[in-house]
């Protein structure tokens, strides 16, 4: 706890590992697919999944 409270103080972002995970999966799915990801319903999961 106490390195993340340095690193805040040094104006550094964090980020939740669920919404990295969903971004990964965004990239992945446009990557490989060759169309445009269904972003609104993968980040829906995303915190479906938080939540339970």
């Amino acid at each position: 706890m106490k390195q993340m409270q340095l690193k805040s103080q040094q104006e550094w972002v964090f980020v939740d590992g669920l919404q990295v995970l969903v971004a990964q999966g965004i990239a992945q799915f446009e990557l490989f697919s060759q169309h445009p990801a269904p972003v609104h319903a993968m980040k829906r999961i995303g915190s479906d999944y938080a939540e339970s």
